[in-house]
C-alpha cells in the first residue's frame, strides 16, 4: 500500500459518471517467483511511476504535479550551455490499445482503445499496444491510455546540459526550473567568484558589488 500513498483519489469512470473508483488500483495474484526489481517495476507502472535505486535503497516516484526543487541558470552550467531537442515525430503516439481483465465481466480479457484525433491528423496512426499490469477496471485502462497520449504529445522537448556538484542533489522525477539568458536576453542569476573580506567586496561572474550597493560592470 505504501507505493500508492499520495497518488490515489476518487474520480469519474470511463463513461464520465461520478464514481468511488480509485484512480489507481492493484488487483493481482502473484504466484510465480521473479526478479524483485522487475516486480517492483510492474507495480510502479500501475500508478504511472518508476522505480530507481539510490541512496542505499529502492525508491519510487509517480508522474504528478510537483513544485520545482532547484533552479539552473547559465552560471550553473558549462560553456556548452543549454541544448534543446524535440522528440522524433515517429515516437509521438496517437492511438493506444490497453489490455486488461474486466472485473465487471467475469474478469474476461478486454481491450480499451483510445485515440487522439488531432494528433492522428498531424502525424498519422502511431499505435502503442500494452498490457496494464494488475488492472481490472475499464476506467483505469482508459486513464492509462490517455496518460500515454498526453505524455507523448505534450512532453516532447528534451533539454540537456552539464553542471557541477549542484546536480548531485537531484533525484529521478524531480522538477527543476531553467532560465536561459540566451533566450531571454537578460541575466537574473549568477555565481559568487570571490569574497574580499578586507575590502568588503563580492565578485560575481558579471558584476562587482561594493557596499552599500553600488554596481560596477566587470571589465
Amino acid at each position: 500500500n505504501g507505493l500508492f500513498v499520495g497518488v490515489n483519489g476518487a474520480l469519474n469512470d470511463s463513461n464520465g459518471n461520478p464514481t468511488k473508483e480509485p484512480r489507481f488500483a492493484c488487483n493481482a495474484l502473484i504466484e510465480q517467483r521473479q526478479e524483485a526489481y522487475d516486480l517492483l517495476y510492474n507495480l510502479a507502472s500501475i500508478f504511472n511511476g518508476m522505480v530507481y535505486w539510490g541512496f542505499g535503497g529502492v525508491s519510487t516516484i509517480s508522474d504528478k504535479p510537483k513544485d520545482p526543487v532547484m533552479f539552473f541558470s547559465n552560471s550553473d552550467i558549462s560553456d556548452d550551455g543549454f541544448n534543446y531537442a524535440d522528440s522524433q515525430k515517429t515516437t509521438r503516439i496517437t492511438t493506444v490499445k490497453v489490455r486488461y481483465n474486466d472485473s465487471a465481466d467475469d474478469f474476461k480479457s478486454k481491450i480499451e482503445y483510445v485515440e487522439d484525433a488531432d494528433a492522428i491528423r498531424k502525424f498519422g496512426i502511431i499505435e502503442k499496444d500494452l498490457i496494464a499490469f494488475a488492472c481490472t477496471s475499464r476506467g483505469q485502462a482508459q486513464r492509462l491510455a490517455k496518460w500515454i497520449l498526453d505524455t507523448s504529445q505534450n512532453q516532447k522537448e528534451v533539454i540537456t546540459f552539464t553542471t557541477g556538484s549542484k546536480g548531485l542533489y537531484l533525484r529521478p522525477g524531480d522538477v527543476f526550473q531553467v532560465f536561459d539568458e540566451l533566450d531571454n536576453d537578460i541575466k537574473i542569476a549568477g555565481r559568487i567568484l570571490y569574497l574580499d573580506k578586507v575590502l568588503g567586496k563580492i565578485k560575481i561572474d558579471i558584476l562587482w558589488l561594493t557596499p552599500p550597493g553600488s554596481l560596477k560592470y566587470k571589465s
